[in-house]
């Protein structure tokens, strides 16, 4: 496989990636707002014990992991990451456990945010590394 077919490949890895990244977290905070819009009363998080407060801390970082892998996807993807791994340190400080299996769900943008990334710093690799890259297929 040469070079520039390589390339092109990986440039439209990276444009699918980062449009589903961007789709999914457009979606998981439609899916938060649906929560938040719902008839449920909205918790007094200052009356909350602080392990609540700390994972409301963690959405908020998540959202702003959302937010920045639209512009820089491995920033982003790394915020969303850390958030999650944040929270689950709470949880597991807190209660012994760690979150729920549904919260895999909202690392799915970070994730692809990040692979996104990946495929960026490929596709704008030259000369050598690039073809090292393909001779390894």
């Amino acid at each position: 496989m040469d070079e520039n077919k390589l390339t092109t490949q990986t440039n439209v890895l990276y444009k699918i990636l980062t449009w589903l990244a961007r789709i999914s977290s457009l979606a998981m905070a439609g899916l938060f707002l649906s929560f938040l819009m719902s008839g449920e009363p909205r918790p007094d998080l200052l009356q909350e014990p602080l392990s609540v407060q700390l994972i409301f801390m963690g959405w908020a970082i998540i959202f702003l992991g959302y937010l920045l892998g639209w512009r820089y996807p491995a920033m982003g993807g790394a915020l969303v990451m850390l958030a999650l791994a944040f929270m689950n340190l709470v949880e597991y400080l807190h209660n012994d456990r760690l979150l729920g299996l549904a919260f895999l769900l909202w690392a799915v943008p970070g994730i692809l945010f990040l692979l996104s990334a990946c495929t960026d710093w490929i596709c704008n690799r030259t000369g050598s590394q690039a073809q090292t890259l393909a001779s390894h297929r």
